[in-house]
């Protein structure tokens, strides 16, 4: 960044670039207030003005700098000092703004109300606006419906403390072509949107409530059914909200969510994530649900989810109430069209038993189940025996495995790219050369971090010509060079990435290996 800029030497260099279409100014030391000395043409090809952290920027300067810009699409005004008061702010630079479609006042702690009221009277053809931060004053807020808002389609008022249900209600009825709305970290309870009609704001497909500590319910209801008619992105994360009343209400209008995200709602019960899917989730494709107590026992036969097979992704990550039954009844619901299933710290062991029966997973993709610590081979194969030909990335980190009974193993690895078996500390030489038979002919990435292998054995291997580009085996503490030499002898022709470090194997013996067997290596760590 050129801090010590100043506007006379912004001055010198914009006359000896007069096609500019983008300039950034981030955190210089410009003014603004020398810009009547340029030439009004200076600036008349800029489309996209960066001014983000010009903690000496003036409103009075702002406006010089605008008055050259009449070709100006987007404005970055982030962590400015700018007040948007003054007899500068005026109608006789509107005409300068015309195009503006883009501004961030991200951070801008000087903005009052009646400035930001001001800078919008300037902006008729305004579309996007981050207000991340803004401190609203009710006192004023009521006064800000202006007609230029009606223009927006995406506004960010992530973090703004003082925004309650009020604020909302202005705002939904002033941005009528609104499409993504942020209001993560704001006090808004949504229980007020009870005086708006049904359907009142169609054009929200994008809504962001996370963090809105307030958010009850009753208040989630009233936001879905007042401004829910096509939203497809619904992040909840870290709400506090149970879920349970979406089994007593009805849905006013076809859901068309797609994306729900619920990480980090401790108090979200089985029941209510069940009820809330039931009554929203038709069309729904991805589900987020980590860092929650569901355990999925209780996912009942209740409710009607012939339309839930259009789910394909499913992410539990931190979930230490998850049990195999809950995960089998859920995969029993979803599992047709899943293409990823992501779970970490939960209580599985998926070991095969009577009451244990695994759902085919035919169009899965992406299978991760880390740091599982009752998760051993039987488990791991009971479910790769289920997944189809489609499956590209497997990672199974932190669990209980050997993998030296996975020559029983029946499945059709020859999409399978990526493999990741870290700190998985019972696997053993054999076992990594029998999940290598069965798993690795066309693998690209393989990750052996901090594992007990020696590596001696990969001279069993069975692999006519291997594609692996990236190998992992940090912290491999009883590597030995041997194995090291079998290892690259057999990976190493198209290898070009490769981790080594604390392996105690030398960084000499290891460069030679590489030089060895390693022709395309372009990058390795092996401090």
């Amino acid at each position: 960044m050129c801090s010590q800029l100043t506007d006379l030497g912004l001055t010198t260099i914009i006359k000896c670039c007069p096609q500019l279409t983008a300039l950034s100014l981030q955190e210089t030391s410009i003014t603004g207030e020398l810009f009547p000395e340029l030439s009004q043409n200076c600036l008349s090809h800029l489309k996209d003005l960066d001014l983000s952290q010009c903690e000496n920027l003036t409103d009075f300067g702002l406006i010089n700098i605008l008055k050259c810009c009449p070709e100006l699409m987007v404005l970055d005004l982030r962590d400015t000092n700018i007040s948007g008061i003054g007899e500068f702010f005026s109608e006789h630079c509107c005409n300068n703004l015309q195009k503006l479609s883009e501004i961030n006042l991200k951070w801008c702690n000087s903005l009052t109300d009646l400035g930001l009221k001001n800078i919008l009277m300037l902006c008729p053809n305004l579309k996007v606006m981050n207000l991340t931060n803004f401190g609203f004053a009710k006192e004023m807020f009521s006064d800000l419906t202006i007609d230029n808002m009606s223009q927006l389609v995406d506004l960010c008022c992530m973090g703004c403390e003082m925004l309650t249900d009020n604020e909302l209600l202005t705002i939904i009825k002033s941005c009528s072509s609104l499409k993504a709305l942020d209001l993560a970290a704001t006090s808004i309870t949504g229980e007020l949107l009870s005086e708006l009609s049904l359907n009142y704001l169609p054009t929200i497909e994008d809504l962001v409530l996370r963090r809105c500590d307030k958010l009850t319910d009753l208040g989630l209801v009233e936001l879905i059914n007042k401004v829910g008619n096509n939203i497809k992105v619904l992040k909840l994360n870290d709400a506090n909200i149970t879920g349970e009343i979406f089994a007593q209400i009805n849905i006013s209008f076809s859901p068309k969510l797609e994306h729900l995200d619920l990480t980090g709602c401790t108090k979200l019960s089985d029941f209510g994530i069940f009820s809330f899917i039931a009554k929203m989730g038709h069309q729904l494709r991805i589900l987020k649900a980590s860092h929650t107590f569901i355990c999925g026992e209780n996912f009942g036969d209740n409710f009607c989810w012939e339309n839930q097979s259009k789910l394909e992704q499913l992410e539990f990550n931190s979930c230490p109430e998850i049990t195999d039954l809950g995960l089998v009844a859920m995969l029993s619901k979803f599992g047709t069209n899943l293409k990823s299933l992501i779970v970490s710290r939960a209580k599985l062991s998926l070991i095969r038993c009577e009451n244990l029966v695994l759902k085919n997973l035919p169009a899965l993709e992406v299978l991760h189940l880390s740091s599982c610590p009752k998760l051993g081979d039987d488990g791991l194969e009971s479910i790769l025996d289920k997944c189809g030909p489609r499956l590209q990335s497997i990672e199974m980190r932190s669990i209980d495995i050997s993998g030296e009974s996975f020559q029983y193993l029946s499945i059709d690895a020859s999409q399978l790219q990526r493999l990741a078996l870290t700190s998985c500390k019972k696997l053993t030489d054999i076992g990594i050369i029998k999940i290598l038979n069965k798993l690795g002919q066309n693998i690209k990435f393989l990750d052996l971090t901090r594992t007990q292998i020696s590596g001696e054995s990969f001279v069993e291997i069975s692999l006519n010509s291997p594609s692996l580009e990236e190998l992992f085996l940090s912290g491999c503490k009883s590597l030995t060079v041997r194995g090291l030499s079998l290892i690259l002898e057999k990976f190493g022709g198209r290898l070009r990435r490769m981790i080594l470090s604390r392996t105690g194997i030398s960084k000499e013996m290891i460069s030679e290996q590489c030089l060895e067997f390693c022709p395309l290596l372009k990058y390795s760590n092996i401090s």
